[in-house]
């Protein structure tokens, strides 16, 4: 594109590349430079009906990842109607993942819902692998609602029937929810043949999915068990979309962490939703996980309520729930018996609508020990077969730490061979 820039004179041509090259660095992780190139290339008026689509990709992504949705206005409304040509029609899927990625990341659930919808509608009359491209739309605006079946049965369909397709990198926007969906449920074999499938297919021109793909990671680690495993993968994932200038995905990554138990994002969350002292993030997701924050790190129960109301409310499940579990393990701390028994059935009742949900929050609340943290995590660790030093090299501590923290736990649980540790954390 470098080389083609520099030889061509003439305007149209060079637009056309400017357009493309809005594509090419939304992809890249360079928001800011896709929405300049965006915003110069459409405004030149020149733009056939594919190229006008694709530079859109780079104005309606760029935006939508930095945390400015509310700004995107009529720009994809623009795209979809010239994208209805039919030599634009493939690349609307494009247009349609990174508006409903927009509309995701900012809180908008249900606009992204409709919109994903609408694609697959589209979709069903156009031959080969466009017809899955809205199914997988499909089923990441499930995942990013909670509804983790529908979202597993959706994107498992659109993997079977891509998978004999150059996709685009739609296999690989598959397979990054797979393995989130299917680790949220519980299900850590399916999570990690979806993890294994994701490392082979990877293309380095999606640079943009390197923080989701360390969400999926920390969803992992947190189904295996290695809770402060999984913290460091999503705060990995907010420090990633940070340096590229994607605040939004960076919202979405600290709330992961706070959904996880990690107690220091709240500062960083509060600016993020504050147009003073840093950049501002548009939409209610930032200002119910900067409340959500703000509630774990003073252990505060019923503000840890209002923050599940919130993520209720505009349609997030798994955080409600698990900001839900959080209100009630901390009511639990302080001796009340009754609000901790009403979290624990919103929190049920939550889980319930997440279709199985199994996150760590929610087994922690659901199935109560007299464990610390710490001491919860090695016990699952040492419940799913590893040695002590496996655990020990897995948590980043030594042999005897473990050992310790094994030591006092089964004390406290009453039992005296780890085979045992299994059926007393189901609850058996």
């Amino acid at each position: 594109m470098d080389e083609a820039d520099a030889a061509i004179t003439d305007d149209n041509l060079r637009a056309l590349l400017t357009g493309l090259r809005a594509a090419f660095y939304v992809h890249l992780g360079r928001p800011a430079l896709a929405v300049q190139r965006a915003t110069e290339a459409l405004g030149s008026g020149v733009l056939p009906p594919p190229a006008f689509v694709m530079a859109s990709f780079g104005l309606v992504g760029g935006l939508g990842v930095q945390g400015l949705a509310d700004q995107i206005g009529d720009a994809a409304a623009r795209a979809y109607a010239v994208g209805a040509s039919a030599d634009a029609a493939v690349p609307s899927f494009g247009l349609g993942f990174w508006h409903t990625l927009a509309l995701q990341l900012a809180g908008y659930l249900p606009e992204a819902t409709q919109v994903a919808g609408e694609l697959r509608r589209r979709g069903a009359d156009i031959p080969g692998a466009p017809q899955l491209y809205g199914t997988v739309l499909a089923g990441r605006a499930a995942l990013a609602t909670g509804r983790l079946r529908t979202a597993i049965r959706e994107l498992r369909e659109a993997r079977t029937g891509l998978s004999p397709f150059d996709t685009s990198g739609f296999e690989e926007l598959c397979l990054v929810a797979l393995v989130s969906a299917h680790a949220s449920a519980g299900d850590v074999p399916a999570a990690r043949e979806a993890l294994s499938r994701l490392g082979d297919i990877h293309h380095p021109g999606w640079e943009f999915l390197h923080p989701e793909a360390s969400l999926a990671r920390a969803a992992l680690a947190a189904a295996e068990g290695s809770v402060s495993q999984a913290i460091t993968h999503a705060r990995a994932a907010a420090n990633r979309a940070a340096l590229n200038g994607q605040h939004a995905i960076e919202v979405l990554a600290l709330q992961s962490a706070a959904r996880l138990g990690d107690r220091t994002v709240a500062e960083r969350l509060l600016v993020l939703s504050s147009q003073v002292g840093g950049p501002h993030v548009c939409g209610p997701r930032v200002q119910a996980a900067a409340s959500h924050a703000a509630a774990l790190a003073a252990d505060d129960a019923e503000a840890l309520h209002a923050a599940s109301v919130s993520y209720e409310q505009f349609g997030d499940l798994l955080a409600a729930a698990d900001a839900a579990a959080q209100s009630a393990i901390s009511h639990s701390h302080t001796g009340r018996r009754g609000p901790a028994q009403a979290a624990v059935s919103r929190a049920t009742r939550l889980a319930a609508l997440c279709e199985g949900a199994r996150t760590p929050a929610l087994l922690a609340a659901l199935h109560p020990l007299p464990l610390t943290t710490r001491e919860r995590e090695i016990v699952t660790l040492a419940a799913d077969g590893l040695s002590n030093r496996d655990i020990a090299s897995r948590l980043l501590v030594s042999v005897r730490t473990v050992e310790g923290h094994l030591y006092r736990a089964t004390a406290k649980l009453g039992v005296t061979d780890r085979t045992q540790l299994p059926s007393v954390l189901r609850g058996d």
